[in-house]
């Protein structure tokens, strides 16, 4: 039965997504609520940024009407103590990124709303307690830098997931592959807030992928990526009450992509000497296109790519042993080197075109 509801939620997320979504289109070319051209992006044309709206009106009546209906099949009803932070930094980091898509907000402002989201959550008990190591079998108990950890989890991949919306379907894509591996993690441990606050995440992003794959009509903005990345480091975090530090480690086996693309582009700017925060042309995405690639080609790559870290971390929550370790560990190897493999051939590219 949880199984049921816990796809009805999606179900309701994703029509919600497909009656909110086409409204907020119209009235984006009603009133021009259309993202700004440069030269860093990949798109030309007048296409709105305000599907973010879309996607958290729509997990917001999924989650919500699951809640609704979970007591009328006698279900145990899972607390809301956790839920309150994760709503408020969410709505926090929604409207942070709202406003940054109609008036840009300066960077620091911008990372001191971000840490503002992220305290809701850790400083209610949400934090990374300890860390699981899968080969020896131990858990690391991490104390007051548990904390200090959480809060750059949070800012981290919140950004990470915002730096990889720069290509049709690219976060869309890569988001809902993550949320399809905690849903099924977190229902087979019996989390099933967790649970249910993915699948219906999911099914908002589904709905929105509906508009925004390539050609795309419509973008999430910061509103959407922002929010969504805030999400996903947080849905792990909300179990730390019951001990599960795989949680954690899970989440980062498959958040892999938009972790290192954005590992890359601190370590470029760092060696450049220049803001950690300045935009380039340089992030995965970029890097496809330039060596020809199509972008629905670059999309069936990536979540190929997606989906095979799905699956090891669906093996190793089903089929737990060395075997499975050795899988987790071999997946953070090769999707490393397809990232060298990925800077090499584009280095390459470069150097031969400048010397042309």
């Amino acid at each position: 039965m949880n199984v049921l509801l816990l796809l009805g939620a999606l179900g309701v997320s994703f029509l919600a997504g497909c009656v909110f979504i086409p409204i907020l289109l119209k009235l984006s070319h009603r009133f021009n609520w259309y993202d700004d051209t440069n030269h860093r992006k990949i798109h030309t044309g007048d296409i709105p940024r305000i599907g973010g709206v879309g996607i958290f009106l729509a997990f917001l009546l999924g989650f919500f009407l699951w809640r609704l209906v979970l007591p009328l099949f006698g279900d145990y009803l899972p607390t809301g103590k956790h839920l309150w932070p994760l709503l408020a930094g969410g709505f926090i980091i929604h409207l942070t990124g709202l406003y940054d898509d109609f008036r840009n907000i300066r960077a620091l402002y911008k990372l001191l709303l971000q840490i503002a989201a992220a305290c809701l959550v850790v400083f209610t008990g949400h934090t990374v307690g300890t860390v699981y190591l899968p080969f020896f079998n131990v858990e690391v108990f991490l104390g007051p830098v548990g904390y200090i950890l959480a809060l750059v989890w949070i800012v981290g991949v919140s950004n990470a997931v915002n730096l990889i919306d720069g290509m049709d379907g690219l976060s869309s894509t890569v988001s809902a592959s993550v949320l399809l591996g905690l849903g099924v993690f977190f229902l087979s441990r019996g989390f099933l807030l967790s649970a249910a606050l993915s699948f219906s995440l999911l099914g908002g992003i589904l709905a929105f992928f509906i508009y925004n794959r390539p050609p795309a009509k419509l973008f999430m903005g910061d509103s959407g990526s922002l929010l969504i990345g805030f999400l996903l480091a947080s849905l792990p975090l909300m179990e730390s009450t019951h001990s599960d530090s795989i949680a954690f480690l899970l989440t980062i086996t498959l958040l892999l992509i938009p972790i290192l693309d954005t590992f890359a582009a601190m370590t470029r700017r760092i060696r450049r000497n220049i803001p950690v925060h300045a935009p380039d042309k340089e992030h995965l995405h970029h890097k496809l296109i330039d060596l020809g690639l199509p972008v629905n080609k670059i999309l069936i790559l990536v979540l190929g790519l997606s989906l095979f870290l799905v699956a090891v971390v669906l093996l190793w929550v089903f089929l737990p042993g060395l075997l499975a370790s050795c899988c987790l560990a071999a997946s953070w190897v090769l999707t490393l080197l397809f990232f060298l493999a990925l800077h090499r051939q584009a280095h390459k590219k470069k150097a031969k075109d400048q010397s042309a």
